[in-house]
């Protein structure tokens, strides 16, 4: 039987308040994903999903948390114990991020021209001539019309759907074996949500979706 592509054993994650106090955010986290899965998490806010995703990019310091105890592989990588240079190996790489507040995502004082090929450099040494062709081909998979035209725009002047996309675009750059989005489709309206949703569907491997629980 395959081993799983990442295996969550009783994982928990704890934020520091102050010097001497900690936070529970997460306990006892205990899932796999499976290659070519799709698994989505529902919570209210508050409940961890965040946290969970940031553990699988390694950004958790960033937020004032740690993973207290418990265990985290991602293809047989100990990620608990992961230092910087292992991650810089595997963020973008091999696990592509969306993150939550994916909508102001795009740097606002670039082109997006200049973000994606941010992005794609980071997988190896490019001409320019590669670089363009690559960021216009992503646009290309995440629908958005016009491409040679997007590139050099900025972030103001695109929809919030489409700020999405180049999100997308620039998760999937590096073709990643595991995509992480945190609340990929907050913020849009449902036609567009769906669309969205497709997307990742269909440019990705592997896929670990958090959401909050539908309200009616």
């Amino acid at each position: 039987m395959a081993k799983p592509l990442v295996i969550f054993d009783q994982l928990r994650i704890d934020v520091r308040v102050t010097r001497s106090r900690r936070l529970r955010i997460v306990d006892s986290a205990t899932f796999n994903i499976e290659k070519g899965q799709l698994l989505g998490l529902i919570g209210e806010s508050g409940s961890g999903k965040t946290m969970l995703c940031r553990s699988l990019v390694g950004t958790l310091r960033r937020r004032g948390a740690y993973i207290e105890s418990g265990k985290l592989e991602f293809d047989g990588i100990d990620l608990v114990s992961a230092n910087e240079s292992q991650w810089r190996a595997i963020r973008g790489k091999k696990v592509g991020y969306i993150p939550q507040s994916a909508l102001a995502g795009p740097n606002p004082v670039i082109t997006i021209g200049a973000q994606l090929a941010e992005a794609i450099r980071q997988g190896g040494n490019f001409t320019d001539q590669q670089i363009k062709n690559r960021s216009i081909e992503l646009l290309e998979l995440v629908q958005i019309r016009r491409p040679e035209i997007v590139l050099q725009q900025f972030s103001y002047q695109l929809s919030g759907g489409m700020k999405q996309r180049v999100m997308i675009a620039c998760a999937i750059a590096q073709e990643p074996q595991l995509i992480v989005a945190d609340e990929p489709t907050t913020g849009l309206d449902v036609t567009v949500q769906a669309e969205i949703m497709e997307l990742l569907r269909k440019n990705s491997t592997d896929f670990k979706y958090s959401n909050h629980p539908s309200v009616s």
